[in-house]
Order: structure tokens, then sequence, then C-alpha cells
């Protein structure tokens, strides 16, 4: 750090944080820290980088590092809950968020936080209960308002939150950032009231706040994963026949299915893990031999294990990304087993492009961008299909809504389940869902999310003209 200046080196941090540029502002903390070793600033800001990466266990040391020398710290608790959330610790989130609310009950972070943990464990009108009198509140905190409308069901109070964020969204000093959350808000409130044109005009507005995505290509994962490739590596020397990895593009039916097959009463969900992308990263396909296989297969199912405990036959991973990984699972994984979920590509699109990811995919607040990855992802599923020996079934969402108990039962069979009528009553099941899909999973199966595109269609063009070049539509 000679010759540089650390307060304007944290000034620098602070600003690629606010933009959203975490790798950049973590690079910062961790020079910073090297003069500042106890400074809860830069802890707390370096712990908040690596929670914004999904590198939480990290991050709450860093957190907790923060806190331990500054415990009165509202911002740093709030943190750590935000974490804890992510990490589906509900109980631990609640703690850290009672702290802050205990000396400031109008605080509007923790506010939102603490309804947003009750909507995870299906209690969208206990959340709404208690923040509703300060979001309706003159003056209220814009983390509030946003809270308020996310749980908002009924229509009266969808209109009511369409006012409060109008209202907010006036105000022009609002952040970047509260405006963005807001926008994607109005644009699911003015979606569920039928207003589909106003509704994809304010998501519009939202994708302008959203940082410039990429599309990830298929073909770099095929070429490294090729046929000489697959014969040259071993299998793994264990067993790893509890592990269920169901892939799928976001909003094509991931959580649907993880919260079906966790029905069964021989088998258990971990939510969506990191650890299969992360492992993959630490073992370069071409460094892999024995030794690799075994380290990354024995090490996956230990972090499942610890989860979802020893009791379970069957562990569902959901992570939407580990259709990268699918290469590796063959090979460290002996006995797992991959499930497809699949949707009408129109409707991916759209529901993708509503729905504000935070700080990954970003290639949904464009829509040709969010076509293009529907086209990666499906031409590398494919290749998989036909060059793997991994057993992979494909879940088809439209399928699975006209006819749950036929398609759930084909799951289960492939699976090695009988088949049990408690998965089909998912939803009383209680589970912590933090997943945007936390309200669908929550009542039966319907129908209403088929051919929702077809509102939009107008809207849609680029993206179905993207589709359709690449055969995954018809003209």
């Amino acid at each position: 750090m000679q010759g540089s200046d650390p307060n304007a080196m944290a000034q620098q941090a602070m600003r690629a944080f606010e933009r959203g540029d975490y790798p950049r502002a973590e690079s910062l903390c961790r020079r910073l820290l090297k003069v500042a070793k106890n400074d809860p600033g830069i802890l707390n800001m370096l712990g908040t980088c690596l929670t914004r990466q999904g590198k939480l266990g990290e991050a709450r040391e860093h957190l907790r590092a923060s806190l331990k020398r500054n415990p009165r710290s509202e911002q740093a608790w709030c943190d750590l809950a935000f974490n804890l959330r992510l990490d589906d610790k509900p109980d631990e989130a609640f703690d850290a968020i009672d702290r802050v609310l205990r000396t400031d009950p109008t605080n509007g972070q923790a506010l939102h936080l603490k309804a947003m943990l009750c909507n995870d464990l299906g209690k969208p009108d206990e959340g709404l209960a208690f923040i509703e009198p300060v979001a309706t509140a003159p003056a209220p905190p814009p983390a509030t308002v946003i809270a308020y409308a996310m749980l908002s069901r009924s229509p009266g109070h969808q209109r009511r939150g369409v006012e409060l964020l109008e209202a907010l969204l006036a105000n022009p000093s609002a952040p970047p950032g509260v405006k963005r959350s807001a926008l994607y808000q109005l644009g699911a409130l003015k979606d569920r009231l039928k207003d589909h044109a106003s509704a994809f005009e304010a998501i519009a507005q939202a994708s302008a706040f959203v940082p410039q995505g990429a599309v990830t290509p298929a073909q770099p994962t095929i070429d490294a994963w090729n046929a000489d490739t697959l014969a040259r590596l071993p299998r793994a020397d264990l067993d790893a026949s509890c592990v269920v990895l169901v892939v799928g593009m976001p909003r094509s039916g991931t959580t649907l299915t993880e919260q079906i097959i966790a029905a069964h009463p021989r088998a258990d969900g971990v939510g969506e893990r990191a650890d299969l992308g992360h492992l993959a990263r630490a073992h370069p396909v071409d460094s892999l031999d024995q030794a690799g296989v075994n380290e990354v297969g024995t090490s996956y199912v230990n972090a499942l294990r610890a989860r979802a405990g020893d009791e379970p036959q069957r562990i569902v991973d959901k992570m939407p990304g580990n259709a990268m990984h699918l290469g590796l699972a063959s090979r460290a994984l002996p006995g797992a087993r991959a499930v497809w979920c699949r949707r009408d590509p129109r409707d991916i699109v759209l529901s993708c492009h509503f729905q504000d990811f935070g700080d990954v995919h970003r290639y949904t607040s464009d829509l040709r961008q969010c076509a293009q990855s529907v086209v990666e992802h499906t031409t590398l599923m494919r290749y998989w299909q036909q060059a793997l020996d991994l057993p992979i079934h494909e879940m088809v969402y439209e399928s699975l809504v006209t006819d749950p108990e036929g398609q759930t039962r084909a799951l289960c069979a492939f699976l090695g389940l009988d088949y049990d009528p408690a998965c089909l009553e998912f939803h009383s099941a209680g589970r912590f869902v933090r997943t945007l899909s936390h309200a669908q999973v929550r009542r039966p199966i319907y129908k209403s999310s088929s051919a929702r595109w077809k509102a939009y269609e107008a809207q849609l063009a680029p993206a179905i003209e993207i589709l359709q070049g690449a055969g995954l539509i018809d003209h």
C-alpha cells in the first residue's frame, strides 16, 4: 500500500460497492485491512461484498469481526441477517434483526428483512401486518414500501402498493438502488392488476439500473468436456446415489420440482448450493485425476449430508447453474441423477425479465441476451444428454401443471422412489423457501403461469425472433 492514500482508497471501495462492482470493492477492502486490520466499517464492507458474490461462510467471518468491534452498528446486524437469510438460516437471521428492532423499531432495512423472512416461511400476512403501519405512514423508509409491495396479495393492497411505489419514485433524491427495486415491484404489481403495458414499461425502466451482463456460451464447456476428456477421466470411488441435481434456466420450475421431491418421506432438499461450482473451479478439468474426482465427490456428498443429515435417501440440490457442471458430476458423483426443468422459452424469458435477480443473472435485463441464454443452456443440456451416462430426466413445466400426478409418478420412478401422495402436498410442508418462487410453492400446482407470455407478445418480439431462429419455438 506504499504510495496509496487509505482515505482515497476507502472512497474508491465505496464507489465500487455502490455501483455493484463487488470484486473491485473486495480487492480494495482487503488492501485497506493490511493497514487498518480492525476497522469495523471496512470489515463490514468486505463481508457484504463477499455475501453479494455468494461466499457466505467467509463473509460471515468478516461481518462478525466487524460486530465484535462495533456491536451497536445497526447496518452491520442487518448485513449479517441478509447473509444468514441467503444461507437458509432463518432463526439466526431473525435474532440479528431483532437486535436492531429492539433499539430502533422503525428501522426500514430491518423491517424489510423480517418481512421477507416471514414470506420465506410462508407467512406473508404476518409480515404484512407488522410492516404495513410503517410503510403507510408519512415519509416511510423506502425499504418498508418495497417490502409492503412484495407482500401484497389482495387487489386492495396491490393498488395501495402502486400508490406508495409511485410516490417513492417521484422523489428525485431516491438512490438508484431504491429506484431499481421500486420499479421491479411496480412492474410486478401492475402485472397482477393486468395493466400489462404499464407493467412492461416499469420493468424496462428498472432494467436500465442493472449493470450490463453477459451470456455464457455453451461451446467452451462442450469443448472442455469432449469425448476424449470423458473417456480419459476415471470415476470416483464412492456412492453418490443420494444426489439429485435439479437444473434448468431460472424460472423454469426448479423450485417447484425440488419441493415435490423434498416432500417425499425418503427425500430432502437443500436449496441452491454453490458447493459443486466451487469444487469445479478448484479442480479444473485438465488437472483432474483419480484423487481429484474422489476429493470432489467426497467433499460434495459430505456438504449435502451436513445439510440434510444421513437419513434421506435422495437429497436435492436445485442450483440452476449446476447445468455447467454435469460433466464433472458424471465422473465425481457415481449414482447421481439429474432432473432438467424445461418450460416454454417465451415464458422463461418473460419471467426472468420481470425479476430482480440482484447481482446475478444480469443478462435477464436485456431481452435478446435472455433469449440467447436460453439457447446456450439448451445447447449444453442437449450435449450432456448425448455425451454423458449420467441419467437425466426432463421435467416439462406445462406437462407437470396439466398432469401433476402422472408427472410426479414418473419423477419418483426415475429417482428410484415409490410414489407417495405427500409429493403433491408440498405446499403444506412449511419448508423455508428463499428463492423468487416462494409464493408459487405455497399453494397447490396451478396453470395460470403457463402461456403468460401471450399478454406481452409484442414486447417480447426481439426475444421471440432469437428463439425462433434457434428452433426452440415454431414460427
